[in-house]
């Protein structure tokens, strides 16, 4: 089995219209090892690239996932959901 360090995913950059696509969400069945091991993968690619956060579709997956490290620590976010919206609006190019 190769192991995932060796593994990179292809980033999608803007401004490819993929992008502007609605991510669905990740249904309880595909909770498991498959998950997992996207999500793993998600995790290498991101710092392969440098990256502090790699969402699903920056690599070419319509899905509700979010990786990120944050101060040393890796998270995984499935179905984020915004609960409070404010009006206050910031540009910027990454």
């Amino acid at each position: 089995m190769e192991d995932n360090q060796s593994k990179s995913l292809q980033i999608v950059y803007g401004p490819d219209a993929f992008l502007n696509q609605r991510s669905l969400e990740v249904d309880a069945s595909e909770f498991g090892d498959n998950l997992k091991a996207l999500t793993d993968v998600m995790l290498q690619s991101m710092r392969n690239m440098n990256g502090v956060g790699l969402a699903a579709v920056q690599v070419g997956l319509l899905k509700k996932i979010l990786v990120a490290n944050i101060e040393d620590r890796d998270l995984v976010i499935i179905n984020p959901m915004v609960i409070n919206l404010s009006s206050e609006v910031v540009n910027s190019q990454e």
